[in-house]
Formats: structure tokens, C-alpha cells, sequence
């Protein structure tokens, strides 16, 4: 006698030897289910489901069936595939534009208020030679009555080396900086000398102090020629 009821595999094993008569019967476990009717059901149930599996007919798949299947089988290796090699394709691409973007988001970053700084430095500075081109173009004590060739040469070269470095100005360094400083200094001085001219214009102390700075203007606008030219 089973002190408890059988376990699940023990009546799973009794059912199937009863119905195979292949494996053991025991004893003990007949007894228990002749007298257990929780047990006894358990069986039946168990011998109906296997009855239901063992007569089960597989229904092989009709030939339209069988070629719809290979069919769709073959078109998504097809398209998997596919999808690969444009993936493998297209990797290097994305690589190289996710690279780019991230140099130029460093360079931005890193140099972008230097560069900043400097066009603003440039864009308040490098107009100064331009106004000074004007303003030699406004001195009319100069220009009508000139000391000699030299001053009228000065103006010539000025004017030329004005209107070459302008176009060329827009894409100079910070390092041309002090140069363009030094040109916007003359130039201050020169429009001192310009007021200092009208009140007296026959001092010759300011017209050779004018004449001067003109010089040095044209050597320093040479300079700056020479250097943006070169690199």
C-alpha cells in the first residue's frame, strides 16, 4: 500500500505499460488506483492523451505548399543578404563622416574662440588701412603742393600696397597682428600731423614728421606683403 498518492511519472509509467504492455505494472501502484479514485481518473486522462498521440496523423505538406515555403526561405536569405553587404559597404563611409564631424566639433571647440578672437581683432584693425588710403586721398595740402617726388612716390606706393593687402588681409594670422598694429599707430599719427598741417601748413617739422611715417608705413606695409605672400 502507497502510504500517498503515486507521483506524477509513476502514473505516467503505469499508464503506458497498460497500454503497450511493454514495461512493469506494479503491484502496489494497481492496487492504489483500484482503490484511488483521484489517482484512477489521473489515469484515464493520462491513456486518452496518449491514445490522442500515438493515432495523430502527420499531414505532409502539399508540393504548393513545399515550393511557397523554399520560395519565401530563398527570398529572405535574399534579402538578409543584401541588407549585409549594403551594410558592409556603407560602414566606411559612416566611420569616416562620424570622424569628420567629430574633428570639426574639436576643432570648433578648441580653436573656435581663438579664431574668433583674431577676426575680430582682423575686422576692427585690417579697415585701418583702407581709412588711411582714404585719408591720404584727403590731404589736400599734400597732394597739390608736394616738398618733392618723394612724397608724391610714398602716396604711390601706399595706394598700391593698400589696395593689394586689403583682399589678402582677410585671411591673415593672428600673427600678422602686431604688423596691422603698427600700421593703424602711423596712421593715428599721421591724422595728427594731418589737424597739426591745417593750422600751419607751412611747418616743416610736420610735413617731414608726415613724410616720415610714410616711409615706415610703406616698409611695414611691404613687410606684411612679404609675409602673407610667403606663407
Amino acid at each position: 500500500m502507497f502510504p500517498k498518492h503515486p507521483t506524477r511519472t509513476q502514473l505516467i509509467l503505469y499508464a503506458e505499460s497498460i497500454l503497450d504492455g511493454k514495461g512493469p505494472i506494479y503491484s502496489g501502484i494497481a492496487r492504489h488506483v483500484s482503490k484511488c479514485q483521484q489517482c484512477r481518473e489521473e489515469v484515464e486522462a493520462i491513456k486518452n492523451s496518449l491514445r490522442f498521440f500515438n493515432n495523430e496523423v502527420i499531414a505532409e505538406p502539399t508540393e504548393e505548399l513545399t515550393n511557397e515555403i523554399i520560395k519565401r526561405v530563398r527570398e529572405a536569405n535574399k534579402k538578409r543578404r543584401f541588407e549585409r553587404t549594403a551594410t558592409k559597404y556603407r560602414r566606411p563611409y559612416v566611420t569616416v563622416m562620424c570622424c569628420a564631424i567629430l574633428w570639426g566639433l574639436v576643432g570648433y571647440f578648441t580653436f573656435g574662440h581663438l579664431y574668433l578672437k583674431s577676426d575680430t581683432l582682423r575686422t576692427h584693425v585690417i579697415l585701418q588701412p583702407a581709412d588711411s588710403f582714404q585719408f591720404v586721398q584727403s590731404v589736400p595740402t599734400l597732394q597739390k603742393n608736394p616738398v618733392g617726388d618723394e612724397d608724391s612716390l610714398l602716396w604711390h606706393q601706399i595706394e598700391i600696397l593698400n589696395s593689394v593687402l586689403i583682399p589678402i588681409l582677410n585671411y591673415a594670422d593672428i600673427k600678422t597682428y602686431p604688423y596691422i598694429k603698427m600700421v593703424s599707430i602711423l596712421d593715428d599719427e599721421m591724422e595728427k600731423a594731418r589737424k597739426a598741417l591745417e593750422k600751419c601748413p607751412e611747418d616743416e617739422r610736420v610735413r617731414k614728421l608726415i613724410r616720415d611715417n610714410m616711409r615706415e608705413k610703406v616698409e611695414v606695409l611691404k613687410r606684411i606683403y612679404y609675409r602673407e605672400s610667403v606663407l
